[in-house]
């Protein structure tokens, strides 16, 4: 006698919807839906992976000769070392511009030649110390332009300085030391930063550039006679 197929469904409804279930019928299309699920599956995996290899074989741009040029010319800073000869003008403009009207001591200064805003003419950077502009904040620096006239002072100045290939406006930044190894970098807007906290302080290994104004002595170290 045949089995009623329709009372054993309405007893054993469950079974058939089992995944393990003997009836074929039923699991065909449960095989089919795993095969089609599982091939999706690796046809996004490929997709995605064809995407990382594209992002990944982007060409790089190379440098601009611009770029280049900038990059050589920051690499030729490095060789920046104060003027051996002494300048009397240095001396007058230091006097004037620090207002001094009496010597109090030995007073010294160091000065280095650099383009700083890239025009062809040299401005001077001069590193000033001694009796009259050495305080408890440290040592005084004027910046000249290429004229001899002053473009800015500061009273509160660590040394070395490091001169940067970098311009952040019209002339190079440059940096020196603020404190807990940290260094502070000088851009020029409408000036470069008086106070040393206003500048953008960065990390020594951030520091790049041409060091200057490292020692106190040598034939670099003029003195000011008043």
């Amino acid at each position: 006698m045949i089995p009623n197929y329709v009372d054993f469904k309405a007893k054993n409804q469950k079974a058939n919807f089992s995944r393990w279930s003997p009836n074929p019928h039923h699991r065909l299309p449960l095989l089919l839906v795993l095969i089609v699920t599982i091939g999706l599956i690796f046809a996004g995996c490929g997709q995605s992976g064809v995407a990382e290899t594209e992002a990944a074989e982007v060409p790089v741009e190379a440098p601009s000769e611009a770029a280049k040029a900038e990059i050589s010319e920051a690499s030729g800073l490095t060789e920046l070392k104060p003027e051996a000869e002494p300048s009397q003008a240095i001396e007058d403009m230091a006097i004037q511009v620090f207002a001094i009207e009496a010597s109090l001591g030995e007073n010294y200064y160091q000065h280095v030649k650099v383009d700083l805003n890239e025009d062809g003419a040299a401005e001077t950077l001069v590193w000033l110390y001694g009796a009259n502009f050495t305080t408890s904040k440290c040592d005084a620096l004027m910046i000249l332009k290429s004229d001899g006239t002053l473009l800015q002072a500061f009273h509160t100045v660590h040394v070395p300085i490091t001169l940067s290939g970098e311009k952040a406006g019209q002339y190079r930044s440059f940096y020196m030391y603020s404190e807990n190894g940290k260094y502070a970098r000088f851009d020029f807007g409408i000036q470069y930063p008086e106070v040393m906290e206003m500048a953008c302080e960065v990390d020594y290994e951030a520091v790049e550039g041409a060091e200057i104004f490292q020692s106190l002595g040598g034939d670099t170290a003029h003195p000011i006679l008043f």
